[in-house]
């Protein structure tokens, strides 16, 4: 074997192992006797672990696609993310210890995850705001869809700042690709090019790339067809003006 080859037959094991995982849970309740865990592995599989609860301790193995925010949940009743038995966190290869009570997983407690830490300290400047928005939702007024939309808009502000300001950390792509669809595109594209190479290749940077490149329409490049109808009821597509010159007026 030759020695490039022999160093890289090394160094696989070596990568696969850095993206191992081991999660130990302990668990406070009465009704619930399994988890799951959802998450996606090294190879971009969806999984859905389910884990057994035996004398209140739980345990999850397996191989992540770097850092990720991952779904745990118990008996989900409602079966959306507001539900008291359905809750998340960023988890990371390494050792985590997670504790969670039932029906209060949004109150999950994590430890050894150190995107869940900063996570956390980035949700603590929104969580004023996000009380307010509970209120404004729970006592409905005439003007609670603009206080709403106000209030959303300085949530992303602040999340989207934290993603310009710190290109570098492993939260930043998750960030921007929550709100991919709510600002310019080049914007995005200003914000995906300051990462670091790490960032562009993680999960959620891979999705923000596939995403610019389904979007940007690059000059020369054909316009995407579409149908209208015209004042007489006929039906016309763009690509029956190919070869012609057409001007559209918005």
């Amino acid at each position: 074997m030759k020695a490039p080859n022999l160093i890289l037959f090394l160094l696989i094991p070596i990568i696969s192992f850095s993206q191992n995982f081991k999660l130990n849970g302990e668990f406070s309740g009465q009704k619930i006797d399994e988890l799951v865990l959802r998450y996606i592995d090294i190879d971009g599989k969806r999984i859905s672990d389910t884990l057994e609860i035996e004398n209140n301790k739980f345990q999850a193995t397996g191989n992540l696609e770097g850092v990720q925010k991952v779904l745990l949940t118990g008996n989900i009743q409602s079966g959306g993310m507001e539900d008291p038995n359905l809750g998340y966190f960023f988890i990371e290869p390494g050792n985590i210890e997670v504790q969670v009570e039932e029906d209060n997983f949004k109150e999950i407690k994590i430890v050894g995850s150190n995107s869940q830490k900063e996570f956390e300290k980035v949700e603590s400047k929104t969580k004023p705001i996000r009380l307010k928005l509970d209120s404004i939702s729970n006592n409905r007024s005439a003007n609670s869809v603009d206080l709403l939309i106000a209030g959303n808009e300085k949530i992303q502000k602040i999340k989207l700042s934290y993603a310009i300001e710190n290109p570098e950390s492993s939260l930043s792509p998750y960030f921007l690709t929550s709100y991919q669809r709510s600002i310019p595109m080049d914007s995005v594209q200003n914000i995906f090019s300051s990462f670091s190479t790490e960032n562009k290749q993680s999960i959620y940077g891979k999705n923000i790339h596939s995403f610019l490149k389904k979007m940007i329409v690059k000059v020369d490049d054909a316009a995407p067809d579409f149908n209208v109808v015209d004042i007489s009821g006929n039906k016309l597509s763009l690509d029956s003006f190919k070869g012609k010159y057409l001007l559209i007026d918005f």
